[in-house]
């Protein structure tokens, strides 16, 4: 077989982490692509790693991916993580760590970021000149209500709550120091420093207190109460409990009964040594957090960072109660600090957008007077679904069982990998599959051998259909099988199209065309659809859907090559593109078989070339009949026209 050859799944994978073992000359496998994609939709970032690892010997080995390679092979790794970005100090930051430990030949990484002229002049360290300096993601959002940004989607809403315009109210703050020998010496005196910081900050109407282990923190509160004003305990050590009471669980108990949902509690674990996931337990029982302060120079900066995320309360007892509303993640707060951010999701009963109304209970009432915007946006259930397996994970031991199986539950759904969950996408031969809810570190084993399948050529095919938000994609085939696509046309609503050939790509707005040839480097952006344009790569994002599409020349000839990067929500997307991977397994036996779907395919051994990758290696792969590749008839990914 020679030309393009239709790739099919088994290419792409989740794997617990994307870091490497640090470079060694002498290795036998190399990393030749890593690939970085990143997309914040509504606070809620997508970031997509893909890393493509080749062993260069004849032989099977194993990587610290915990993959094993056959010889000769070449594999693909596709981590996908999802967060939701925290508020913090008025800001919301975005990191990515990407760490392949070793120099790539191609290496990329996506973030897209449209700055206005204005904006890139108010920026620390900017001016006239406008931006200078390196590129870390920190932002805020706009908000032209008190309530928030409230918006709705197919039966499911979110909520983000972060008033400013409130004002302060007094603070009862105590500090409990570990004062063990661990802390002697430099850790003390950065503790020192950062309280001295500390209480230059307070104001007349604050109250602070510092304490050792060896007196009750709660005790402390609890004497002096003070009707109008947030309390909270902040907890510094660098170590387990070594005097006293030291069973970890009953130390979880005795806190959770002095404390008695009054008020939140903070630990702050110092250095590496700490038994974080002991404190981080302790915090999320009573309704704080746990953070871990790194043993550095700046480790009293990080110490009155902290503070100063807390040091600034608007509300107590917060309370978001909406109507109309079922299935709500978190929606009682001990405090809402200024600068943060209170995040509730939920389903819409009925999907009944006209009974549901939002408020907010606090010290006073603030009633929902803006209508509810309803915006199209395909995160929306995914986020909820986010928080609210975090938030179960987060539950005490009392209800386990019922709260493992209802985070299970989503986790399997939405697919995401969990200290629930696991993973198995193939199962070698001969050896019994293994997925156990208890797993807490996810291990794939994937075939590296991808399925391909000749495709005739001078078709127009459909490349993926999306109608719930009326987006398609078609292409035209070349004459011969080594020219991929010689066009494709992309459809959005009824008045938005781009069509790229070889030569030029034409974007239709209305009744505007622009016009942009591949040699150029450009920004294009409306209000609904991103093109970037670089090195002969066209970066297309419309909605939650972003494709790339490639422009190739091999023996004097050009041709186009369309790569998913990111695939639209929904159950009824169609196409090409958007076929899910195809699970298969090797048949023992005298002839080469796979079984697809229970049902025998034979099959044989063969190369092609993977124009997903700028550096189009030639990789192994299974050809087999088309139709057993698409799983249906070629003419149901024909269309008549593009």
């Amino acid at each position: 077989m020679e030309g393009v050859a239709a790739r099919v799944g088994l290419l792409g994978l989740l794997l617990a982490c994307v870091t490497t073992a640090p470079t060694n000359k002498n290795r036998d496998w190399d990393i030749y692509s890593f690939h970085v994609n990143s997309t914040v939709t509504s606070r809620y970032a997508t970031t997509i790693i893909t890393s493509r690892v080749a062993n260069r010997i004849d032989q099977s080995q194993e990587i610290e991916f915990h993959v094993k390679i056959p010889k000769n092979a070449k594999v693909t790794f596709e981590l996908t993580y999802e967060e939701l970005l925290k508020r913090r100090l008025g800001k919301y930051e975005l990191l990515i760590h990407a760490r392949p430990m070793q120099p790539v030949a191609d290496f990329k990484a996506w973030v897209h970021f449209y700055p206005s002229k204005e904006q890139q002049s108010q920026c620390d360290s900017c001016g006239e000149q406008g931006l200078n300096g390196d590129l870390v993601i920190v932002y805020d959002v706009y908000r032209n209500t008190s309530m928030g940004d409230l918006k709705e989607s197919k039966g499911y809403f979110v909520h983000h709550f972060a008033p400013s315009d409130l004002p302060r109210i007094p603070k009862n703050v105590v500090f409990i120091i570990d004062r063990s020998g661990s802390m002697h010496g430099r850790k003390m005196e950065q503790t020192r420093e950062a309280l001295l910081k500390i209480l230059v900050d307070l104001v007349e109407d604050d109250h602070f207190g510092l304490i050792t282990f060896d007196y009750s923190g709660t005790a402390m509160l609890n004497r002096n109460p003070r009707e109008g004003s947030a309390s909270l305990l902040i907890l510094l050590t660098d170590g387990d409990p070594t005097t006293g009471e030291t069973n970890l669980e009953k130390i979880h108990k005795n806190v959770k009964e002095a404390i008695g949902k009054k008020f939140p509690l903070y630990c702050l674990g110092f250095g590496m040594d700490v038994n974080f996931e002991f404190l981080e337990k302790m915090a999320l029982e009573n309704s704080g957090v746990g953070r871990r302060i790194y043993e550095d120079s700046d480790a009293a900066l990080q110490l009155q960072g902290f503070y100063e995320e807390v040091a600034t309360p608007l509300l107590t007892d917060v309370q978001m109660v909406y109507v109309g509303g079922a299935n709500l993640t978190q929606t009682n707060f001990s405090q809402y600090y200024n600068g943060s951010e209170i995040v509730v999701s939920g389903q819409i009963t009925d999907n009944n957008i006209e009974t549901f109304t939002a408020e907010v209970i606090a010290i006073s009432t603030i009633p929902m007077e803006e209508p509810i915007e309803a915006r199209p946006d395909s995160h929306i259930q995914r986020l909820w679904a986010y928080l609210t397996v975090k938030q179960l994970l987060d539950k005490d031991g009392k209800v386990k069982e019922k709260v493992k199986k209802e985070a299970l539950d989503l986790c399997l759904k939405y697919g995401f990998v969990t200290p629930l969950t696991s993973m198995v996408v193939t199962k070698p031969q001969g050896e019994a599959s293994q997925s156990s809810p208890e797993v807490s570190c996810c291990q794939l084993r994937v075939r590296a051998c991808p399925l391909c399948y000749d495709i005739p050529v001078a078709l127009s095919l459909r490349l993926l259909k999306d109608p719930n938000n009326e987006l398609s994609i078609n292409g035209q085939l070349g004459q011969s099988a080594s020219t991929g696509y010689q066009k494709i046309v992309i459809h959005y609503k009824s008045d938005q199209h781009i069509e790229l050939d070889t030569t030029v790509i034409t974007f239709k707005d209305g009744q505007n065309a622009t016009y942009f040839s591949w040699s150029l480097k450009i920004n294009h952006k409306t209000d609904s659809v991103s093109l970037i344009l670089r090195d002969k790569e066209m970066d297309i994002t419309i909605g939650s859907i972003r494709v790339i599409i490639m422009l190739y020349e091999g023996n004097g000839i050009k041709f186009l090559w369309p790569v998913l990067r990111q695939r639209p929500a929904g159950d009824n997307i169609v196409g090409i593109m958007a076929r899910p991977p195809v699970a298969y397994e090797e048949v023992q036996g005298t002839t080469m078989k796979l079984k697809i779907k229970d049902k025998e395919i034979d099959v044989s051994r063969d190369s092609a070339v993977d124009l997903s990758v700028r550096s189009a290696p030639t990789v192994a792969c299974w050809l087999l009949p088309l139709q057993s590749a698409l799983q249906g008839e070629l003419a149901d990914f024909t269309v008549t026209q593009l």
